[in-house]
């Protein structure tokens, strides 16, 4: 760990770590968006080939 104990606790976050913590935000939401996507399209492909 790099910060100390009890200054990594209670420590309000930098820019740079609430720019980090936004962006894993997004990329995790547009990889739900990915997978959601390719499930609705494989179930619209099998409701098409019926």
């Amino acid at each position: 760990n790099i910060y100390n104990e009890d200054n990594s606790t209670n420590r309000p976050l930098n820019e740079e770590e609430q720019i980090d913590i936004a962006l894993s935000k997004i990329y995790e939401l547009e990889e739900q968006m990915k997978m959601f996507k390719e499930h609705n399209g494989k179930q619209n492909f099998k409701k098409y080939l019926r």
